[in-house]
């Protein structure tokens, strides 16, 4: 890990599922994605990512696995709390990575600052798959 990692953590309402980003980006160069497609809508969810970093989901066995669309990524939704904090995806070469939400952090209104929307309706899943393998980022560990 370099020596100018900053760690950025959040959690779901209840704290049951927690994250940890670690970046060498601040909030406001990794920004926010307000999807919208009807999930994210329906859950007024802005999902952040950071390639080049390294994120960790504990959800302390409090966590539902939840696929829709592709059925190819799955959102973690606290059991407790209902809140989708994350979502991950396993891509073709095996590596594991996922996004992680915005409101989730306690950095959040650095994060939601530079948000943009974005709509992905039109990606066929070999544009989605490849998107998600240039743009998520790296998932070292999710306990479940």
């Amino acid at each position: 890990m370099p020596n100018n990692w900053t760690s950025y953590t959040g959690a779901c309402h209840c704290g049951a599922v927690k994250i940890s980003l670690k970046s060498t980006r601040t909030p406001q160069d990794i920004g926010a994605r307000a999807c919208q497609c009807s999930f994210c809508r329906l859950h007024g969810a802005s999902w952040a990512s950071d390639p080049t970093g390294e994120l960790q989901i504990d959800t302390q066995g409090h966590a539902l696995l939840y696929k829709m669309g592709t059925r190819s990524a799955e959102f973690v939704i606290c059991a407790n709390c209902g809140v989708a904090s994350a979502a991950t995806w396993i891509c073709d070469d095996g590596r594991s990575l996922a996004v992680f939400r915005a409101e989730c952090m306690e950095e959040r209104s650095n994060f939601l600052s530079c948000t943009t929307t974005t709509d992905f309706s039109d990606e066929t899943p070999e544009l989605r798959f490849a998107r998600r393998s240039r743009t998520w980022t790296p998932l070292l560990f999710m306990s479940k």
